[in-house]
């Protein structure tokens, strides 16, 4: 249980939304090992505590993991989907979306073209989208907008691509300044 948590938490964007379930159905067994009349109550507790090791193995593969891209890019994150800077800058461009109605798109078209207009890193990503056409495969190409989760993987991949996060902690400085200027804005 506790591998294929950790699995699915290193392998998907949405891993997370795992540990609800994960979190009921302990709940579940513990009511229902101390509802076991049968057993001693020195039974019920060593059967209570057996899924402590599940996530004991949960909580090592995440801390290998990030011990790793501590050694190799010197920060202790699972990834930078997860970081609190990536988080702000992408929540700092959601806030700024407008009233425009827009279906399967985090940020819409017209924000991004507010933004780049009020922020020269936002127009130096913007540029490099058009460009690059990094809509295709990620989002609308005529449209110039992109899906959902194409939005956070077309930032990830500019940000990269322009040269200004050759590793982890210049990334975290590139979002942390993309999310303070575009709240100052």
């Amino acid at each position: 249980a506790g591998l294929g948590l950790a699995g699915a938490w290193l392998t998907r964007e949405d891993g997370s939304w795992l540990l609800p379930f994960a979190l009921c159905a302990l709940a579940l067994y513990a009511v229902l090992v101390l509802a076991n009349k049968k057993e001693t109550r020195r039974q019920r507790l060593r059967r209570f505590l057996a899924p402590l090791v599940a996530l004991a193995v949960f909580a090592a593969c995440l801390g290998v993991y990030c011990g790793i891209n501590d050694a190799y890019y010197g920060r202790f994150i699972v990834s930078d989907f997860t970081s609190s800077e990536f988080e702000d800058a992408v929540g700092a461009m959601i806030r700024c979306d407008t009233d425009t109605p827009h279906i399967k798109c985090l940020v819409c078209r017209e924000t991004i073209d507010k933004l780049a207009e009020a922020v020269p890193q936002m127009a130096a990503i913007r540029g490099y989208w058009d460009e690059h056409n990094s809509y295709n495969g990620w989002g609308d190409p005529a449209g110039k907008v992109f899906y959902s989760g194409g939005f956070c993987w077309a930032l990830r991949s500019a940000v990269y691509e322009l040269g200004w996060a050759a590793h982890a902690q210049g990334a975290a400085v590139v979002y942390s300044k993309l999310a303070a200027d575009i709240n100052a804005a």
